[in-house]
C-alpha cells in the first residue's frame, strides 16, 4: 500500500494560473487611461472615480451591457487585448511585476491612430457580423 507523504498531502495549490487583471478602455482619441491600464486597485473602483466616469463618459458601453464574448468581433477593445497579447509572444517572463511591466510598455506604444481606426471600424463589423447571421466573423 502506497502513502502519499504528509508535505504533499498539505501542500498549497493553485485554484487558477497566476496573471495580471487589467481594465481599460478605447476611445476614438485614445486609451483610457493613456499611461497605463487599471489594474483593479480599489482607489480606480472608488465611488467618486466611477462617478466621475460616468460624468466624463456618459456615451460609454458599461460592462454590465456588454455582450459576451460572441460579440468579440465587434469590441474594439478586444483587439487591443489581442494586440498586447500578440506582443508578449515570446517574451521572457519571469514574474507578474515583469508582465506588468511588459503590458504598461505596449499598452503606452498604442496610438490614438490606432485606437481611432478600431473604432471607426465599429459599422463595418457590425455589418460582417449581420451578413454572417451571428456567427464568428474569424
Amino acid at each position: 500500500k502506497t502513502t502519499i507523504p504528509l508535505d504533499l498531502l498539505t501542500a498549497e495549490q493553485e485554484t487558477y494560473s497566476p496573471g495580471v487583471l487589467i481594465y481599460g478602455g478605447i476611445s476614438s482619441r485614445g486609451l483610457i487611461p493613456n499611461d497605463s491600464p487599471n489594474d483593479g486597485d480599489s482607489k480606480h473602483r472608488s465611488h467618486y472615480a466611477l462617478e466621475q466616469i460616468d460624468e466624463i463618459f456618459n456615451d460609454r458601453v458599461k460592462p454590465e451591457e456588454q455582450a459576451d464574448n460572441k460579440m468579440a468581433d465587434i469590441w474594439p477593445i478586444k483587439n487591443i487585448s489581442g494586440y498586447i497579447k500578440q506582443k508578449l509572444e515570446g517574451e521572457e517572463i519571469k514574474n507578474i511585476p515583469t508582465l506588468k511591466t511588459n503590458i504598461i510598455e505596449i499598452w503606452r506604444t498604442i496610438s490614438p491612430q490606432m485606437c481611432s481606426k478600431l473604432m471607426n471600424s465599429i459599422p463595418r463589423r457590425l455589418q460582417c457580423l449581420i451578413n454572417k447571421e451571428g456567427y464568428p466573423v474569424n
